[in-house]
């Protein structure tokens, strides 16, 4: 059974692959010192990631039980990006809860295969969590996997445990106020190539 961390070392980890992100690293990819040299293991280079990663895409809404949630907080500039922020987290680390996978291997980093994220959409917002394999284009490396699922992931599977909705209560600790919003919870999963 994966190690449980608390609410606070997940976000945290989220927020770090997000800064990750901004700051051009994608999750998965060495950091670097001030010298230049990688400061972590470059998953690319493990005999852990397989040459072959059967992930076809897929979309599909989770079947779980929906869940709900209540969090306090500062009262943001985006309310509704704020509700959906939680609502992603909830959704995370409750098909963390769910299953016998292991999303959050240490205390300070997410999987590189799954994400999860809260969607403004124009068919209507929406909570999703993507499964994703990543392949090294064969025109500048080898054409393996940079990434993938570990092999008990199973689609099927990951979707029964993923909530269907998630609300969230969100209570502003400066007032009195509190908002409230409702989310579905898809998974996409794809498969994406770096060049």
């Amino acid at each position: 059974m994966p190690s449980r961390f608390s609410r606070r070392s997940i976000v945290g980890s989220l927020g770090a692959v997000a800064a990750a992100g901004c700051l051009g690293s994608a999750p998965g990819e060495p950091s670097s010192g001030p010298d230049g040299n990688r400061t972590e293991a470059d998953p690319r280079e493990s005999d852990d990631v397989p040459a072959r990663c059967d992930v076809a895409p897929r979309s599909e809404q989770g079947r779980g039980d929906p869940i709900e949630t209540t969090v306090e907080t500062v009262r943001p500039d985006d309310v509704e990006a704020e509700c959906g922020y939680w609502a992603s987290d909830a959704a995370f680390r409750k098909t963390d809860d769910r299953l016998d996978l292991e999303f959050v291997p240490a205390p300070s980093a997410i999987a590189p295969w799954i994400r999860s994220s809260f969607v403004e959409r124009a068919d209507g917002d929406r909570v999703e969590i993507g499964i994703v394999a990543e392949k090294s284009s064969e025109a500048t490396g080898d054409g393996s996997y940079n990434y993938c699922p570990p092999p008990e992931y199973d689609f099927d599977e990951f979707v029964q445990a993923v909530p269907s909705e998630v609300t969230v209560t969100v209570r502003f600790d400066t007032d009195d106020g509190e908002y409230e919003c409702t989310h579905d919870v898809w998974v996409e999963q794809r498969q994406s190539q770096v060049d």
